[in-house]
């Protein structure tokens, strides 16, 4: 119910900021925002995607909890697709995603108050797998037979 909300109203959100936009600074300006802030959009994307990245590959090196990186790939990605989503609305959220420091922000509230269990036993499971013996072996396929 809550997502068939969301779907109804960004775009009458959408719909009723390009009226009053387009109503101020007329149409070819309102579209050539629309279109800059796309470009903007998938250029900060591109810049700061391979950024989080590193930082994945650090974190996951040094044996620690990866779910910050992670979840700022992922809202790298969501804030350049909603750059790329022709709107007012979703632009500004867009541009809050790919700014390091609300995007900071809203991963690490996400954490704290939905994930936290999830990151806690995700940095337990880490430093558990370390103590435990490695054993060695060989496998072989047996191919079953068919009557």
């Amino acid at each position: 119910m809550k997502l068939f909300l969301l779907f109804l109203l960004v775009p009458l959100i959408e719909i009723a900021l390009f009226i009053q936009v387009g109503g101020l600074i007329g149409l070819f300006p309102t579209l050539a925002i629309i279109i800059i802030t796309a470009l903007l959009g998938a250029g900060l994307a591109r810049t700061q995607f391979p950024l989080v990245i590193d930082k994945i590959r650090d974190t996951v090196s040094h044996i620690k909890d990866p779910m910050n990186p992670i979840l700022q790939a992922i809202a790298i990605f969501a804030g350049g697709l909603l750059l790329l989503t022709p709107g007012f609305f979703t632009d500004t959220i867009g541009f809050l995603l790919l700014i390091p420091q609300t995007r900071e922000f809203l991963v690490t509230f996400f954490i704290t108050h939905f994930a936290g269990n999830f990151s806690s036993h995700a940095e337990y499971s880490f430093k558990t797998n370390l103590d435990e013996d490695i054993i060695e072996g060989n496998s072989t396929e047996v191919e079953s037979e068919k009557n």
